[in-house]
């Protein structure tokens, strides 16, 4: 089976090229959403951010999202030690995702592809990209805040320039080309 990692920084166009591959009957694990899901189902992680945190990250068997952000909110040490309990987790629940598809090639969506572990699990690499002002613009919008904030959280992420360079395709979601040609061109070198 074919694994193909998405990749690309906020506001790039991750989830559209996903949705696209969706519809051409792709499969797609969308790591961040999975992620989310498995601080309520995934029992060993539960346990685990318990002790490291504290019972009071829970509550009525949910994680409580605003109070784990907050324990980590400007301490890297905390978030990196987060990060090591998430991880592992996300990669198990890929492997057992991928055990259940059958497709000849599948995709996984993540923000952090390039920066983890995740990167061993595939096989090709494609990255989203867009010029700065267009995601700034596109993620202000969506996420109805300032144009200050969503530059901070680009800071924090990879560079274009450097997920460009480990990439092995790239599609230019800059509003100037087709999203739908470009992901079909990529589609059809998978298959060629």
């Amino acid at each position: 089976m074919m694994i193909v990692g998405i990749t690309g920084g906020i506001g790039s166009g991750k989830s559209v090229v996903s949705r696209l591959l969706r519809m051409l009957d792709f499969p797609v694990y969308d790591s961040d959403a999975h992620a989310k899901a498995l601080y309520d189902t995934d029992a060993d992680l539960r346990n685990k951010l318990m002790a490291m945190f504290g019972t009071h990250v829970y509550k009525d068997g949910h994680v409580c999202r605003r109070v784990l952000a907050e324990a980590v909110f400007d301490n890297p040490e905390q978030l990196q030690r987060l990060n090591a309990l998430v991880h592992p987790a996300v990669f198990r629940d890929f492997e057992r995702w991928c055990r259940e598809q059958t497709a000849a090639a599948v995709f996984v969506e993540s923000a952090i592809l390039l920066q983890t572990d995740f990167r061993r699990y595939t096989n090709r690499v494609l990255v989203v990209d867009a010029p700065v002002e267009v995601r700034l613009r596109r993620v202000a919008q969506r996420d109805a805040t300032t144009s200050e904030a969503v530059a901070k959280r680009m800071a924090e992420q990879m560079a274009s320039a450097d997920m460009r360079a480990k990439a092995d395709w790239i599609v230019e979601n800059d509003d100037s080309q087709s999203v739908i040609a470009q992901v079909m061109a990529f589609v059809n070198t998978l298959q060629a």
